[in-house]
């Protein structure tokens, strides 16, 4: 069953993470991957609650940070099993935003990153150890990805239902949309948030609807 909360406010912090030459084409995509997932009215977004009480069911081995694997026209993740559609011509990896993720998040999350400077645009994706498989613990780190990203980040609309959710709030002049995914990692849970920053509305909308798990 979906829930929707619906809240208000505006980002612009991603700046500092970009190089000096590419700081003004990639403002844009920088303030992209500060959240993510389908969006409608406004509000103040809240903290992520703390559930002392669920600890992660699952903590990242070595094998689970090693690159994704490129197969044919997909992103594969080597161990945690799934993958998305790969984006096309012009895109490259960034360890600026990798590394901006990392701050950001902290050292429980895997982060991988990729952008476009011609086409002011990102992909970004982070596996996180879940707190459970229910909705309420994919409600809990997909906050916490929009709060870690920017706290006044504004929100037209999150849905968060019983596998998966999507958020999509708009930093000035650009759109984020992004999705979170349940994936079961041995006898524990990952959530997986993949975020497109852009100019355009949909621009990378296919490598968003193509992510499967096993």
């Amino acid at each position: 069953m979906s829930h929707r909360l619906l809240v208000g406010s505006r980002p612009a912090h991603l700046r500092k993470a970009l190089s000096v030459t590419g700081r003004r084409r990639l403002a844009i995509f920088g303030a992209a991957i500060a959240a993510a997932i389908a969006i409608a009215v406004v509000v103040v977004m809240r903290p992520p609650a703390a559930h002392h009480d669920r600890a992660p069911t699952y903590a990242f081995t070595a094998a689970d940070r090693a690159p994704l694997v490129v197969d044919g026209q997909r992103l594969r993740h080597p161990t945690l099993g799934f993958s998305l559609g790969r984006p096309g011509g012009g895109f490259f990896e960034s360890p600026k935003l990798v590394e901006y993720l990392a701050g950001k998040l902290g050292s429980d999350t895997v982060e991988y990153g990729y952008v476009n400077p011609d086409h002011h645009a990102s992909l970004m994706i982070v596996a996180m150890p879940a707190t459970g498989s229910d909705a309420d613990a994919l409600a809990t780190s997909l906050d916490r990805f929009v709060h870690a990203m920017d706290p006044n980040a504004a929100v037209e609309e999150r849905v968060v239902g019983s596998n998966d959710g999507r958020v999509h709030y708009r930093p000035k002049g650009g759109h984020v949309r992004a999705e979170v995914h349940l994936v079961q990692a041995g006898t524990g849970w990952v959530h997986v948030i993949v975020a497109v920053g852009s100019i355009a509305a949909d621009y990378l909308a296919d490598e968003l609807a193509s992510f499967q798990s096993r």
